[in-house]
C-alpha cells in the first residue's frame, strides 16, 4: 500500500474504528490471534458494533481475519501505523504525510509536515520483515517474546530514549520530537549513506567528525553497537548525521568495550579500503574511551 493509499484509508477511519483497533492492540501480548470475546471486552462496545468494525478494518487491510479460525483477529503493521499516526496527529505534532524517505530491513521512513510547516521524519519500525527468527537470535536483548509488533514498539522506545540523550549531549543525530508505539518522529534528516558516497573531498575530516560523535556518545553513556557505513549520512557540506540507534547499549554493559571496538574497526577498515585513510585503532579507542579498552587489534595499511 502506497503512502497516498494509506493516507486515504486513514482519513476514512471513524472514532469507533480506532476504538476497536485499540481494543485489539491491548490483547496482542496475550494472543497471537485475538478472540472476538477479548476485543469486545476491551472495547466496551456491543458485540454487533465490534463485528461490523472488524469487518471494515479487515477490508481496509488494517487487520487480518484467518479464514480457518473464525472469530479470531490479528493486528498488522498498517493497523498499528494508524493508531500511532492518530496519536501524533491529534497531538498536533504531524499534520500531513509526504514522500518515502527510505525503506530499510527493519523500518519505513516517511516525510511528514508539522502544523507549523516544519519538515519531519516519521520512522515506523518493522521488526520481523526479513526474518524475525534471525532478528531474535542476533538481538535477543530487544525481544523477550516472538511478537513482531511488540518488538517494534520496544525498538522504537529504545531508539527514542537514545536520541534524547544523544541530542542533549551534542551528538549529530536527528532531533527527536515524539514517540508513540512503533513510531519515532524526528526532525527530517538528509544526506547520502557513507556506503554509497563515491567521491569525498576530505575523507579524513569526515572520519574525524564521525569518531568525534562516537566519543560524545560514549561520554553520554551510549555505544551504538551496530555502526556501519549505512548508519552515517554525509551532507553536501561534509557534516555528518548518525542514525539507527535501537540496538545501542549503555557504556556499563559487559559487552560495551567489544561492541565499541567493532564499531570503530568497521569504520576504520572502510576508510582505509575506500580512501586510503589510515588510523591506529588503539589510539582512536583510547581517545573515545580513555583507559577502558584494551589492546587487541591493529588495522595496518595495505602494502604499497
Amino acid at each position: 500500500m502506497s503512502v497516498r493509499q494509506f493516507a486515504d484509508q486513514f482519513r476514512r477511519l471513524e472514532d469507533l474504528d480506532f476504538k476497536v483497533l485499540a481494543g485489539l492492540e491491548r490483547n496482542i501480548s496475550k494472543f497471537q490471534r485475538v478472540p472476538e470475546e477479548s476485543i469486545v471486552s476491551s472495547c466496551g462496545l456491543h458485540r454487533d458494533e465490534v463485528r461490523y468494525r472488524l469487518k471494515r478494518l479487515h477490508r481496509r487491510r488494517l487487520i487480518w481475519m484467518p479464514s480457518r479460525e473464525p472469530a479470531r483477529y490479528v493486528l498488522n503493521y498498517l493497523g498499528l501505523d494508524a493508531l500511532a499516526l492518530r496519536f501524533v496527529v491529534r497531538g498536533n505534532v504531524v499534520e500531513g504525510l509526504g514522500k518515502s524517505l527510505g525503506v530499510g530491513k527493519e523500518s519505513d521512513v516517511y516525510e511528514g509536515i508539522s502544523p507549523r510547516d516544519e519538515r519531519l521524519a516519521l520512522k515506523f519500525f518493522r521488526i520481523g520483515r526479513p526474518s524475525f527468527t534471525r532478528y531474535a537470535r542476533v538481538r535477543g536483548y530487544l525481544v523477550e517474546e516472538h511478537n513482531n509488533l511488540i518488538a517494534s514498539e520496544r525498538a522504537a522506545a529504545r531508539e527514542y530514549r537514545a536520541l534524547r540523550v544523544l541530542h542533549q549531549a551534542g551528538v549529530d543525530v536527528p532531533k527527536p520530537e515524539l514517540r508513540n508505539r512503533h513510531l519515532v518522529v524526528t526532525e527530517v534528516f538528509v544526506g547520502t549513506e557513507l556506503a554509497y558516497v563515491v567521491e569525498l573531498g576530505k575523507p579524513r575530516l569526515v572520519l574525524k567528525k564521525v569518531l568525534s560523535n562516537l566519543a560524545k556518545a560514549y561520554r553520554a553513556g551510549v555505544v551504538h553497537s551496530d555502526m556501519s557505513t549505512h548508519n552515517v549520512l554525509v551532507k553536501p557540506g561534509l557534516d555528518v548525521t548518525l542514525i539507527d540507534w535501537p540496538q545501542w547499549v549503555p557504556t556499563g554493559h559487559r559487552e560495551a568495550p567489544n561492541l565499541l571496538r567493532r564499531d570503530v574497526t568497521n569504520l576504520l577498515e572502510f576508510f582505509l579500503r575506500r580512501w586510503g585513510v589510515s588510523e591506529n585503532p588503539e589510539r582512536v579507542l583510547s581517545q573515545i574511551a580513555p583507559g577502558e579498552i584494551g589492546d587487541k587489534t591493529l588495522i595496518r595499511p595495505s602494502p604499497g
